[in-house]
């Protein structure tokens, strides 16, 4: 339905010609029946639409209440269960280590209208201590939900870290060149060259203020080359690496 109604947006925001019907009476039970489609479509999706947005908005408020105000030594929240009824926003949380003062509970309930949760009513279940009941269902939910939190943390953690490593790799190996194949063919070329080194290197040009990249090769040689040998080495090391852009060093 949405996809149609964007469709005729578009279409009389084109200006196509309209259909034209013969029959007046027919056009108008056409154009009600459109708009009745419409209408029942579209308010369902929009009260839809505002429930989804009100909720996630309560549960990241809850989120937030609970990081700042239920954050006490001594003693951890292991768990939350949000309900939603006609008139408020029920918030259940299990909390394990020390117990907490009930003066202090008392003084967090009272900062919820602070987090927009002045419906909301707060139920804190304190599973060790307290003398209270131990919650064993709850306790078990809990520790599950904690450990799988941690445990997708993690891995996103090392998600990342092998992300960059990858990344890394490709960037060292985009850089790289095949030296034992260059090599090669440069010595058949230049018998009496002895060490060669030829890499991808950045360089700050003070002079236009920027940095380029560039290909600098280092060559030794038995003895003393010539300039047309320095230039043909210069040539070759052009043609092999498809770069104009090479810094040669020659002892």
């Amino acid at each position: 339905m949405f996809i149609s109604l964007a469709t005729y947006v578009i279409v009389r925001f084109l200006k196509f010609s309209k259909k034209e019907f013969l029959d007046p009476a027919k056009e108008t039970k056409v154009k009600r029946s459109i708009i009745f489609v419409v209408l029942i479509t579209i308010i369902p999706s929009i009260v839809m639409a505002y429930n989804i947005v009100n909720r996630t908005f309560t549960e990241k408020n809850v989120q937030l209440f609970i990081n700042n105000e239920l954050s006490f030594p001594n003693s951890q929240v292991l768990s939350k269960k949000i309900t939603h009824d006609s008139s408020r926003v029920n918030i259940e949380v299990f909390m394990i280590g020390s117990p907490v003062a009930q003066n202090l509970i008392e003084a967090a309930k009272q900062k919820l209208p602070k987090y927009k949760l002045q419906n909301a009513k707060l139920i804190i279940k304190q599973g060790l201590g307290g003398g209270e009941k131990v919650d064993l269902g709850a306790l078990r939910a809990g520790v599950i939900e904690e450990l799988y939190r941690k445990n997708e943390d993690v891995i996103k953690n090392k998600d990342k870290q092998i992300k960059l490593l990858e990344n890394q790799v490709s960037l060292l190996a985009k850089n790289q060149f095949p030296i034992e194949e260059l090599s090669g063919e440069a010595k058949a070329v230049f018998n009496n060259l002895n060490e060669l080194s030829v890499n991808r290197s950045l360089v700050m040009d003070y002079k236009n203020n920027k940095i380029d990249t560039v290909i600098i090769s280092y060559a030794k040689f038995d003895k003393g080359i010539s300039y047309s040998d320095r230039k043909k080495f210069t040539d070759w090391l052009k043609a092999r690496t498809k770069s104009d852009k090479i810094k040669l060093v020659i002892q």
